[in-house]
């Protein structure tokens, strides 16, 4: 069986200095990572260490051309996650490796689940509200609040045993369930669908759920590719299935009859 590819960003944050064992954490449960890194969040954790535990390297910054590139992750967490790489992120900016990746890869329908770190002065902010907004709009799940990460007072001394790293990683265990349930159910429903209604759509639309925290909602967009190969199976199936019954029902050419037969050669 594949192993599961997990990508794991992390920003220039307190807790970032306990990288290293999240990134345990997350071998353990069983996913094969790959980390990226802010530059300021190189300064936080030891990258030999997480080079050695996950056998790739630490990517802070663009390849030349021609280099060996990362792979496409089955998932993404984003942790910790600071005030300014969420609200680049949300608006668009790609002004660094680590959010030229987050700028591509939120379009590819991937599981992405943040776990922010910010004090309580800079949550309250409107532009902080409005990128979580925006970015859960667009189905990234971003653990803020009651039974997720609070903001904290800041400038707040002390160790950050109580950072909640492994909430990430349930809520992208449990995502990735979600997503092959609904992946299932979409199939069953495209071939049981009649082939004429699939034409009539312009577009492959999205289905929607909400977070089962209620933290927003998660988008799950339909495969093109799969839609594309069942509508062939089905359209295939119907254009025989035609075919087949206009040959039942056609008539067949009428036999002229022997006195008919005679009067032609008589004529000639």
């Amino acid at each position: 069986m594949p192993s599961r590819v997990l990508s794991i960003l992390a920003c220039g944050a307190g807790p970032a200095i306990e990288f290293v064992g999240f990134v345990k954490m997350a071998i353990e449960r069983g996913w094969e990572v790959q980390v990226i890194a802010t530059t300021a969040a190189l300064a936080f954790f030891d990258q030999a260490a997480v080079e050695a535990l996950t056998g790739n390297p630490v990517r802070s910054q663009y390849s030349p051309p021609g280099s060996p590139r990362s792979r496409i992750p089955d998932a993404i967490v984003v942790a910790p996650a600071t005030y300014n790489t969420i609200n680049k992120w949300a608006q668009g900016i790609a002004d660094t490796y680590a959010l030229g990746v987050l700028a591509e890869q939120t379009s590819l329908g991937l599981p992405i689940v943040v776990l922010p770190f910010v004090n309580i002065h800079l949550a309250s902010r409107a532009p902080f509200q409005q990128s979580v907004k925006s970015l859960r709009a667009e189905g990234v799940s971003i653990l803020l609040g009651p039974g997720a990460f609070e903001p904290r007072q800041p400038r707040t001394n002390g160790s950050f045993s109580d950072y909640p790293w492994h909430l990430a990683l349930d809520e992208v265990d449990e995502n990735g369930r979600h997503r092959r349930r609904g992946r299932r159910r979409r199939l069953l429903a495209m071939l049981q669908e009649d082939p004429r209604q699939r034409h009539e759509r312009a577009s492959v639309p999205d289905l929607a759920r909400t977070d089962h925290r209620g933290y927003g909602r998660q988008r799950y967009p339909l495969d093109a590719r799969l839609f594309t190969q069942v509508g062939r199976i089905a359209d295939a199936h119907e254009v025989g299935s035609d075919i087949e019954r206009s040959a039942r029902h056609r008539p067949s050419p009428a036999r002229p009859s022997g006195r008919s037969r005679r009067s032609a050669q008589r004529t000639t």
